[in-house]
Parts: structure tokens; sequence; C-alpha cells
């Protein structure tokens, strides 16, 4: 694994590339696609439509072409878990790859469980991607945002006056979130001064931009989607409310979603668990941004574009041992299960280090990546793209009770 993460191109390596020559492998996603979320989440299939061809025209998974089969879950639980066990029965997926499935992964669990196929790269979004020891995130868990929020606005801002607004569509993953928030705050400084659950669908947010108003929140998290941000935006706006911002990554999904020119959402600060897409800095990335201007130039990109990307990336690393003749799922498994937190596991700064187990709950730390956006909220000023890293934990982390 370590050899392979140190000279592949994808991870910023010099090896030259070959194209993949032996038997093609099947490589499954699920991810939702349509409906309300579908836009905001769709860069994920051109990315990984990225990923594939540029692969396969430099090695393949050790050799083996990627024949990647997409799939829309459609944002619906029982779809989901048909489509993945058709996937897993009918079309032999060796594993599942960059799965964007908010509202839909707790019904995906019991399926991967059954068959023993696993799910590498995911939205990172609620608690399930971190107890499940058949999947395996590329990046911290949506706790390391609650960090990432109070953070920015200490360090970043300099308040210690925060607030959050999250979402009622998707109770388990925003609960999670919100819960982090409130026990990381007092332990890191800040003042949670009020947070407020809203729904998506809501037409207009002048109620809760005046109650947060009120109440002093002087940096705002933005739990929820782009489209519901902008009209919350001109909600605030209406009573002269101007908080500094801090978007959700996911909420990026979809940069052109985001980047609409509202001042309102000028100069934010969006604390990323997975890496800048729009970065160009580091080798990896550069490789990124090449693949995209050869194979597949001027799709929309955004936060679901890096998350595809990097889980491509991961699959790679974890294709190290595949045997040249019936590659199989095992064969993957033990490769993740190498990954043990050593640098290479970085996977060339796509990823903060990644630590897996047999039978065991997946560990990341939180590391965070970030992006700046101008004050038009018409671009991004900034990106950072080697991630900080800590050892807090909320205590509620599925990971600091496994810690003990």
């Amino acid at each position: 694994m370590q050899r392979t993460v140190e000279t592949a191109p994808i991870f910023g390596g010099k090896a030259a590339c070959k194209p993949a020559h032996l038997s093609p492998v099947n490589i499954g996603n699920v991810s939702t696609l349509s409906g309300v979320l579908g836009e905001l989440f769709s860069p994920v299939r051109s990315a990984l439509e990225t990923f594939a061809t540029s692969q396969n025209a430099c090695g393949g998974l050790n050799g083996h072409r990627i024949n990647l089969i997409v799939d829309d879950d459609q944002g619906d639980p029982a779809t989901a878990s048909t489509k993945v066990q058709q996937m897993i029965q009918n079309k032999k997926v060796l594993a599942f790859v960059g799965n964007i499935q908010l509202l839909t992964v707790d019904a995906v669990a019991p399926v991967i469980r059954k068959y023993g196929v696993p799910i590498l790269g995911s939205d990172l979004t609620n608690n399930t991607w971190f107890t499940n020891p058949l999947m395996f995130p590329q990046g911290s868990s949506v706790q390391s945002m609650a960090y990432g929020y109070i953070d920015a606005a200490l360090n970043h801002f300099k308040t210690p006056n925060i607030g959050q607004v999250w979402c009622i569509e998707v109770p388990r993953a925003c609960e999670q979130m919100e819960r982090a928030f409130q026990e990381l705050a007092p332990m890191m400084g800040a003042k949670v001064k009020k947070t407020i659950q809203v729904s998506i669908t809501a037409p207009s947010y002048v109620q809760q931009c005046l109650d947060l108003k009120n109440a002093g929140v002087e940096a705002l998290g933005l739990s929820f989607d782009a489209a519901s941000q902008h009209r919350f935006a001109r909600s605030c706006t209406q009573v002269g409310y101007h908080p500094k911002v801090l978007p959700y990554p996911l909420g990026v999904g979809n940069e052109k979603q985001f980047l609409q020119g509202n001042k309102w959402l000028g100069n934010a600060y969006v604390p990323m668990n997975h890496f800048p897409w729009f970065a160009n800095s580091t080798p990896a990335e550069k490789y990124w941004q090449a693949s995209i201007k050869k194979f597949n130039p001027g799709f929309t990109s955004g936060g679901t574009a890096a998350m595809g990307w990097a889980s491509g990336a991961m699959l790679v690393a974890a294709s190290a041992g595949l045997s040249a003749e019936n590659p199989t799922t095992q064969q993957l498994l033990e490769g993740l299960w190498t990954f043990k937190g050593q640098q290479w596991t970085t996977l060339g700064g796509l990823t903060p280090p990644l630590t897996f187990g047999k039978d065991q709950n997946p560990r990341v730390p939180y590391c965070l990546y970030a992006a700046i956006s101008n004050a038009d909220n018409t671009g991004w000023v900034k990106a950072v793209s080697k991630p900080v890293c800590t050892d807090v934990l909320a205590p509620s982390d599925p990971q600091a009770k496994a810690r003990g």
C-alpha cells in the first residue's frame, strides 16, 4: 500500500501512467442524485466518472480496468436498499465508492453487512459511517464540523458569540451536529447564544433571523443546503442582521448553488472535512485538476466532487493487493485493514490519516481543510489544502466513546 501511495500519480507520485490491461472489476456507487437534494449532490457522479476514466488510463486498480456503475436512490431508503442489493447480486460489484446517502445510509447498512461488501468513502454526515466496520470514511465525522465552526469563529472571525441553524429534514445527522456544537463550545471557550432548527422548505426565515440577532449571535453556522442558505440570507438582510457566516461543507456540495452573488454569504468561512475541490497547490490536487481538464472539462464541481475523488483515491490504495486473476472483495478489505494512521494513509494529502481494522469501527481524527469566499459571493479567495488536525473529540462522537 505504502509504495502505491508514494508513487501513483493520483496521490501526487511520479510513476509513469500505463493503461489498465487486466480484466475489468465492477465498482458501484448509489447516491441521491435526484429530488430536492439531488442537484446539490450531483457533482459526485461527474467526479467519479472522471476518476474512473483517468485511473483506467493510469493503471486502474492494480492493473484492472474500473467498470463504474452509478445509480440514483432518489433519497428513498427502500430504493437505496434495493439498488445496493441489486448491484451486489446482479452486477457483482467488489465494492461501493463515494456513496452520498444523507437520507438513506441507515437502510443500506444492513445490506452491506449481509453480503460483506464495503463502502469506501461517503458524505460523512452520520454516525452510521463511523460505527460500521464495512464502511470506510475518507474524512472526519460530522462532529468535526461543529469543531470547525467554533474554531473558525474564535480564530478566524475573532468572536466567541456563536450560533447555529440546523435542518429538520435530516434529523439524525443534524442532531448529531447540534449536540457536538453544544458540547464543544464550552470546551473551546465559545458561548452558544442561540441555535434554531428550521425546515429547508420554509419560504422565509425572518423570525429566525430576528431571534438570532436579538440573541447576539455574531458567527453563525449554516447546517443546511445552499438553496436554503440563500433564502435565509434574504430574510436576514431584510431585518439588518449580518453575522459572520460558516456554511456546512455539504451545503456547498454543488458550488454553483452557493456562489450566486449574494453578499450576505460573502467572506464565508467553510470548514471542510474534505479537500477543497478548486485548490491546485499540492501534487495530488494538481493531478486532480489535470484529470478534470483532460477528461471532463467544465463539469459542475463542489464539495461532493472532492468527496468522490478522495473516495476513489482510497480505492486505488486499497487495491494494491488485488490479484491478476479473480480479484476479490476480500483482497480489498485486507488492503484497507493495513491503514493504521500512517503518513501514507493521508493519500497525498487528500484525506486525514485513516485507521481501519477487521471487525473494528473506523477512526479518523478531526482534520479540517477550509475555503473562504470572496466578499461578493461569486468565487473563492483562499483554500486551506493542508488540514489542521486536533486530538479533541466531542463527547457524543462514537470515536470518543471507543476511546473511553
